[in-house]
């Protein structure tokens, strides 16, 4: 698994020194003198000496030379140092992106567009190509098992799921009708075992997208009896989208089969962390710790794990031990259900995880791309290395004669940030009138952005364009009477609004984000300054998380004391469904 890097730490300004661009695969530009050496390629900047991996490489830019003559054509090293070029749906090479985790063509209709921005023209075959792009983008392809497929498939395969499922229920019926008097029930009852497991797994393998196929298999391994198989699968779940809560739950109750509690309680206890107010999650951390030796009780994962149940005001007791249903925890307004063994029916065709920089605005808010909210099924914030906590969006309204902003706001109730200073508008003149007091001094306001470091954070929106953001650093040039002041810096396609930091602990804005695959660049890149935000914070901070995972059921109440909460920005991931029609 990629380990993903928490934002917040400084970045160091470098003077550009004159001679090439270098443009890399994340979206970073360099200006320096470029030397390459095998494998590693080195830019001079000025200040310093930067190396990347030629593979990070995906274009050099030469600059006109001193005597006025023309520019020199782009230069390109070898296709084995430089791979260059997009490709057509379908091919191997789809635009130097992560193309395992790539299931949407949106990534790759923005790595074209980073493309054709870097050689400084649209060439004839990346522009075919980002057209072909789009046109999968407008018909809602998505791929699976390395195929580009259309909507239909999704359908065939959800209609076949449904057939397959009446099946394994005729079966499950025959099961629970058996009666065993004799060695040839006994022989019967074997023989349909054999065949109901074997029916769970062909149900599993008809569903059409590959992640959520994968989750079912080891539904039936688990049901099946084969835990060690379970937990295989379960863990590669883990390692492609530890964000889910169910990919957790269905490996701490594998491991419980398997006679390994306290790794189960590891899992169990990650399963609380993101679903905080289930007593599903509540319930299997309870039994990891019983199922737990004496021996191990000093471990800190047990230890950790006590301190998170002991938080709950009310000792509720574990649900019925005799029931045969099992809630998982995928991202939904409802757990998905199977009763006796069966498998769950998935209450979408598939997931998608988007990721978004946020930072923070008040003690226990953040703020975020509001496209990253829409719709989202689930809302995580990445706090630090092995740090994962739920996320409500927070409502807020407006007046008609506001404009939405662009951003959303997010409570995290398990953190506590040090907000950023938010500068206040300023604030309209009154007319004028015989004053029988003294004015109030005006209270103090962040110093002008104006010759401070200035730092916006940079990142993909689909988690395939990379996992580590970018920094950028500019500055906001002067503004003319009655305009809005703009900086020197522009999003790459694909990133999702990125917050403008100045001083380190102030917010002068955000770049809006560039994620619409229809529009040139990914559309326009516009700033919404700290004066249109400083309007809504105060409703905000008087509004509640309206998000629950565990939607229709009550909430568990815990005490507890939020953590420290260390950065100027995070990454947040929504995971949301996809049903395609």
């Amino acid at each position: 698994m990629k380990k993903l890097l928490l934002l917040g730490v400084a970045a160091v300004m470098a003077l550009p020194a004159s001679g090439d661009t270098i443009f890399l695969r994340d979206g970073r530009t360099f200006d320096g003198k470029i030397t390459q050496k095998g494998d590693d390629v080195k830019i001079d900047i000025g200040v310093g000496v930067i190396t990347v991996k030629a593979s990070e490489v995906l274009h050099i830019r030469t600059d006109a030379p001193a005597g006025g003559k023309p520019p020199a054509a782009a230069a390109t090293a070898p296709a084995t140092a430089f791979p260059s070029g997009g490709a057509a749906p379908g091919s191997e090479d789809e635009g130097g992106i992560d193309i395992a985790a790539t299931g949407n063509p949106e990534p790759i209709a923005f790595t074209l567009m980073r493309r054709i921005a870097a050689a400084g023209a649209a060439p004839e075959d990346l522009a075919e190509q980002l057209r072909q792009w789009r046109i999968a983008v407008h018909d809602r392809h998505r791929k699976v098992d390395g195929k580009w497929v259309t909507p239909s498939y999704f359908v065939t395969h959800r209609e076949a799921f449904n057939k397959e499922y009446k099946n394994c229920q005729d079966l499950a019926r025959r099961m629970a009708r058996l009666r065993i008097r004799t060695a040839q029930d006994q022989s019967n009852q074997k023989n349909l075992s054999t065949r109901y497991a074997k029916a769970l797994r062909d149900l599993a393998g008809t569903w059409g997208d590959a992640q959520i196929r994968r989750f079912l298999l080891g539904v039936a391994e688990y049901h099946s009896d084969n835990p060690g198989v379970a937990d295989g699968i379960f863990r590669k779940l883990i390692d492609e989208a530890p964000q889910i809560a169910a990919y957790h739950q269905g490996c701490a109750m594998a491991l419980l089969k398997l006679n390994r509690p306290l790794e189960a309680l590891e899992q169990a206890s990650i399963v609380l962390q993101l679903r905080p107010h289930s007593q599903t999650a509540l319930n299997l951390v309870r039994e990891a710790m019983k199922a737990t030796s004496g021996a191990d009780v000093q471990s800190p994962i047990y230890v950790r794990a006590s301190a998170a149940v002991n938080a709950y005001e009310k000792a509720i007791g574990s649900q019925a031990a005799a029931t045969t249903t099992i809630e998982w925890l995928m991202p939904d307004a409802r757990p998905w259900q199977d009763r006796d063994k069966t498998l769950p029916i998935p209450a979408c065709d598939r997931l998608v995880i988007v990721q978004a920089p946020a930072v923070p605005i008040g003690q226990h808010t953040l703020m975020v791309d509001e496209t990253l909210t829409a719709g989202a099924a689930e809302i995580v914030v990445r706090l630090g290395e092995g740090r994962l906590a739920p996320a409500s969006l927070l409502r807020v309204s407006y007046s008609s004669r506001e404009k939405p902003l662009g951003v959303a706001m997010l409570h995290v109730e398990d953190a506590q940030f040090t907000p950023l200073t938010v500068p206040e508008p300023p604030a309209p003149a009154r007319p004028g009138a015989a004053a029988t007091r003294p004015a109030k001094p005006a209270p103090p306001t962040a110093p002008s952005a104006q010759g401070r470091s200035l730092l916006a954070y940079g990142l993909g929106y689909w988690p395939a364009m990379g996992a580590t953001p970018r920094i950028i650093s500019g500055h906001i040039a002067a503004p003319d009477a009655d305009k809005v002041a703009e900086v020197t810096f522009r999003l790459a396609p694909g990133e999702a609004a990125a917050p403008i930091i100045a001083g380190g602990d102030t917010l002068e804005g955000f770049m809006l984000g560039r994620l619409d695959a229809a529009l040139s660049d990914g559309g326009p890149s516009t700033l919404l300054p700290a004066s249109a935000i400083a309007p809504v914070l105060a409703r905000a901070k008087r509004s509640s998380g309206t998000f629950n995972p565990t939607l229709g059921y009550a909430r568990l109440q815990r005490k507890i004391k939020p953590e420290p909460a260390e950065g100027k920005c995070f990454i947040v991931y929504a995971i949301k469904q996809e049903k395609m029609e």
